[in-house]
């Protein structure tokens, strides 16, 4: 015991000297890591040109809020520090002259 307390703990030999071993015990101890997942989702505005072709706009039907929009291809199996996806909201497509 003396050797051991000496050789592993900053208390050196006098801890091993002086104390005495009363009881020992068997206990289980538990490290666990707590790991958190935060999602922020904003939608964003971007024009285009319009080269022809088939427009999703309001007529083909309700515009869902963002929180309705699936994104589950777009979330990583294990967590990342960082991560930004990005995907167009459906029915919400508008076809607009051009200013100027």
């Amino acid at each position: 015991m003396h050797d051991h307390v000496e050789e592993h703990y900053c208390c050196g030999h006098k801890g091993g000297a002086e104390w005495s071993v009363k009881r020992v015990d068997d206990c289980s101890s538990y490290v666990g890591t707590l790991e958190t997942f935060v999602e922020e989702r904003e939608v964003i505005d971007e024009a285009e040109p319009y080269s022809g072709g088939p427009v999703d706009g309001k007529d083909k039907g309700r515009i869902p809020d963002a929180w309705e929009i699936d994104m589950k291809a777009e979330i990583p199996l294990l967590f990342v520090l960082r991560k930004e996806a990005r995907k167009r909201v459906p029915h919400s497509e508008v076809v607009m002259a051009c200013q100027g």
